[in-house]
């Protein structure tokens, strides 16, 4: 004899004692035919078969259209749904990963067999201030052909010695002056007399506030007559003296700039500082006829 009509009062036993627990009243026909999942016509008939041998047990009660569970029911249902629970003696449990299809996901880090290699970036590391400053400046402004224009001009109105001819000629920039070279010009540049034998004031317009005596006026002025006559000769021309003076103010601060500059690393600021010492010497050599 099969077992098939018992599992069947038991299930329906069970899912009508749960709906009823859960609604406290009578339970109808369609919702332990929802209950027991009867969708065919033939489960709907085996249900109803299953709820009236039910009641030939006295486990369940009919009301109309509705069932309701007696005390005897509920124990029954218990007992099932504590066997339910149970584990069985002969079944062997299913592990979990046999139950759902596993997706596989290609690893990403190892590269796959016949394919491409991955890129491989590499940071490269930026050169240091020490590197940059390393790096021998290449063909600039410098040696073009207006750079050699303009430096046989200069070379034709101050001469091929310059002024001194002894310290910064002027038809060779490239040899840039020393540490001590520069040190030794600031100070010599400090101590120079910029005209009259009197020392450079520490404000350049402090000239114009000082009174000036008449036999030193006319002495000046007969001392620049002979200057500007003898200048005149040679092509060259004398500066005015507020002139001169910022010229030498705007000198010293342009020296300051350079020497700064060269002390940080500039490549560029070696040639700038011979120039400007150069400058400087004619500066002085125009404040003693001035």
């Amino acid at each position: 004899m099969s077992n098939k009509p018992i599992d069947i009062e038991n299930a329906t036993l069970m899912a009508l004692a749960k709906e009823h627990a859960e609604a406290r009243r009578p339970v109808t026909t369609l919702i332990v035919m929802a209950a027991c999942n009867a969708k065919t016509s033939a489960q709907q008939d085996k249900t109803l078969v299953a709820l009236a041998s039910l009641k030939r047990q006295g486990l369940v009660v009919q009301h109309c259209d509705r069932w309701e569970v007696t005390a005897d029911g509920h124990i029954a249902a218990r007992q099932l749904m504590a066997q339910e629970t149970l584990p069985q003696p002969g079944a062997e449990p299913i592990p979990m990963e046999r139950g759902f299809k596993s997706r596989k996901v290609r690893d990403t880090i190892r590269p796959m067999i016949g394919g491409a290699p991955k890129p491989v970036t590499r940071s490269v590391p930026a050169p240091t201030i020490k590197e940059s400053l390393s790096v021998a400046p290449g063909p600039g402004p410098s040696s073009t052909a207006c750079d050699d224009q303009w430096q046989e001009e200069r070379i034709d109105v101050i001469g091929q010695n310059g002024p001194t001819g002894e310290h910064y000629p002027a038809n060779d920039l490239n040899e840039y002056p020393s540490d001590a070279e520069v040190e030794q010009f600031f100070g010599w540049l400090e101590s120079c007399p910029l005209g009259g034998g009197k020392s450079q004031p520490s404000d350049p317009f402090a000239e114009f506030t000082r009174p000036f005596d008449e036999a030193d006026s006319l002495f000046k002025a007969a001392q620049r007559d002979a200057v500007i006559h003898a200048l005149g000769e040679a092509g060259l021309a004398v500066l005015q003296r507020d002139l001169l003076d910022r010229c030498a103010a705007m000198h010293l601060t342009l020296l300051a700039q350079a020497k700064a500059a060269r002390d940080a690393g500039d490549p560029g600021a070696g040639r700038e500082l011979a120039w400007l010492l150069e400058t400087g010497e004619q500066l002085v050599a125009a404040g003693r006829l001035a």
